[in-house]
């Protein structure tokens, strides 16, 4: 019996979104509400909310939940025309700018195309989020901390987050729940990309992002995959902690250390990695597991603790960048990380100079191979 009632609730939930109404906000007057907290507020669970153009701020709705907009029921915040042009200013008395609630029974909350700036804290603090829930095309930038997930199923993806303070993304999903973290670009953070937030099992995935600068590009927590991944001019490139499941086909250059890894971690899965260019390339203060088809290379210190005799199939070399001088970290088509027999493709990015040369080098078409 208790089976057919959550089937039967599952049904009502999905039948409930998908007859979801439009709800329009609009600055200007133009819509149903001029401010987001209304729209959210006077909308109904699987409905989306539209908001046009134009810049708002967090605390035009007032009490109860001023200075922040307050999301508890399922639906869809997004933009008309994009994150450039949509606007939302954080506010002083809050110290989030958008919130999901923590309210039983779970949501699935979107929210696309935002720009948030000047969050005195959190610009998102994301709660409860069901299966479906997501940020996408948001960009932030000039608030203390970006984007913080304690729990739930959400996926971050092709949002640009700069200039924050502390972290750029903050996940700590537990056992049972977890996030994607995918085709970001964060730069000039505290933090890039952190999956240690809080819990001692995260199991987040982290993929195809660009991190540029900050104390830590991508700290590995417990349980998470970290693949493919683009990360430079960071103090530290990869921080991995616990058993952080498997690191696979990153490329980190140009940051004080490669990777680093911390105490107490056991089992760690590191393979098809280009450490490359950096202070120090591999330091570990523990078991690595698995360590297999890296290519450390170029770094002043490629290992602070030697890799035991047989633990790597890559003879150690120069992967051949494109333009290493120009921030062009694809593969020359000579490259020994492009495609050998025993290890497939190092590193993060594939072949893109040689007989089939790349045809834009900036950060923009870093960002659209994976699109």
């Amino acid at each position: 019996m208790r089976l057919a009632i959550t089937v039967v609730s599952l049904v009502l939930l999905c039948t409930s979104l998908a007859l979801g109404h439009t709800v329009r906000v609009d600055a200007s007057g133009g819509g149903d509400y001029i401010s987001i907290q209304e729209g959210v507020a006077f909308a109904s669970p699987g409905d989306t909310v539209l908001v046009a153009a134009g810049e708002y701020s967090a605390f035009d709705y007032g009490e109860p939940h001023g200075g922040q907009i307050y999301i508890d029921k399922s639906l869809t915040l997004m933009s008309e025309e994009g994150a450039e042009a949509t606007v939302i200013v954080g506010h002083a008395s809050s110290p989030q700018t958008i919130l999901v609630g923590e309210e039983p029974g779970g949501k699935v909350v979107v929210i696309d195309g935002f720009r948030i700036v000047s969050s005195p804290e959190l610009a998102m603090l994301l709660f409860e989020g069901y299966p479906g829930s997501a940020v996408r095309r948001c960009i932030l930038e000039g608030n203390a901390y970006g984007i913080r997930v304690p729990n739930g199923w959400y996926e971050i993806s092709d949002c640009t987050i700069r200039n924050t303070a502390g972290f750029g993304i903050e996940v700590g999903a537990p056992a049972g729940t977890g996030c994607s973290v995918f085709r970001n670009t964060l730069v000039d953070n505290g933090r890039g990309i952190d999956t240690a937030y809080g819990v001692t099992h995260v199991g987040a995935s982290v993929f195809e992002n660009t991190v540029i600068g900050g104390s830590t590009g991508i700290v590995c927590g417990e349980g998470s995959g970290v693949h493919h991944n683009l990360v430079r001019d960071c103090g530290t490139g990869l921080g991995i902690f616990g058993s952080a499941g498997y690191v696979s086909c990153n490329t980190v250059v140009h940051c004080g250390v490669g990777v680093s890894t911390g105490d107490g971690c056991t089992h760690i899965g590191f393979g098809g990695n280009i450490i490359a260019l950096n202070g120090t390339g591999v330091y570990r203060a523990c078991f690595l597991g698995d360590y297999n088809c890296n290519d450390v290379w170029g770094n002043n210190t490629d290992y602070q603790v030697v890799i035991p005799a047989g633990d790597d199939n890559f003879p150690d070399c120069d992967p051949m960048f494109c333009a290493p001088g120009a921030n062009n970290y694809y593969l020359d088509e000579f490259s020994p990380c492009a495609s050998g027999e025993t290890c497939g493709l190092i590193g993060a990015l594939p072949v893109g100079c040689g007989a089939s040369p790349v045809l834009e080098s900036s950060w923009g078409g870093v960002k659209a191979l994976f699109r």
